[in-house]
């Protein structure tokens, strides 16, 4: 199924996506552009909370996705640093809506592997 996913997509959900929440607000902000969005209510839109939402919108600011609003530092709006990114993300939005199943599940198992590191490393600081 990975093949569904070009792969210069798989590389940047690889690369730039942690969650499937991050994802998920990305593409909520994507799609209305021309709006911003306060932290709670995208938080509200991705069933995370506001604590965790604020985490991930601040991390997608610094990588060039989006920005803050300059009159409230909480809201914020889409973004992409460059033209490039901005055609990268159209077609991941693309490619998400027709294979939700495969890209989330790329998505997670990124998440299990750094997980399974994590894990994997205290079990060796423990044996020694």
């Amino acid at each position: 199924m990975p093949d569904l996913i070009p792969e210069e997509v798989q590389r940047f959900l690889v690369d730039q996506i942690d969650s499937i929440a991050e994802l998920e607000a990305l593409l909520i902000l994507r799609e209305h552009r021309d709006q911003s969005w306060p932290c709670g209510l995208v938080a509200d839109r991705i069933y995370v909370s506001e604590e965790v939402t604020a985490g991930l919108l601040v991390k997608l600011t610094k990588r060039g996705f989006l920005t803050t609003d300059e009159m409230t530092p909480t809201s914020f709006r889409y973004a992409p640093r460059s033209q490039e990114i901005a055609r990268l993300l159209d077609q991941l939005a693309e490619v998400y809506a027709k294979y939700l199943v495969p890209v989330t599940d790329l998505v997670h198992r990124k998440s299990r592997r750094s997980i399974q590191g994590i894990a994997e490393a205290f079990k060796f600081k423990k044996e020694k």
